[in-house]
């Protein structure tokens, strides 16, 4: 995939319908942005609130952020990790909810 090559990534759809699936590139651990239509997601809700999903509102928005990742490395290391540590938390959570529904269901 591409995005094992990127230092950062724009996600398509924010001035859409609604931005495309963050997840993908959330796991290689880069800094990610996107248009202002980003509410269709659970996971960029999230990471737009760690900070490390930048909301562009205009090309001056992206011109900037772009511009912050190709001369901040310890801005763009940051966020990249925070993305990445969002999805290693995740990870296990559909066994964790089997599990649960085991234990109900044999409770009842």
């Amino acid at each position: 995939t591409l995005y094992s090559l990127a230092d950062a990534a724009y996600i398509g759809g924010g001035f859409g319908s609604g931005v495309h699936s963050i997840t993908e590139p959330a796991g290689y651990g880069i800094p990610l942005a996107c248009g202002p239509k980003y509410f269709n997601s659970p996971d960029a809700i999230k990471l737009y609130s760690y900070g490390s999903l930048k909301v562009m509102k205009n090309k001056n928005d992206f011109s900037e952020w772009l511009m912050k990742n190709i001369k901040d490395e310890t801005y763009r290391v940051q966020a990249g990790m925070l993305n990445r540590d969002y999805l290693y938390k995740l990870k296990g959570s559909t066994d964790k909810i089997i599990m649960d529904l085991e234990k109900e269901i044999k409770i009842t």
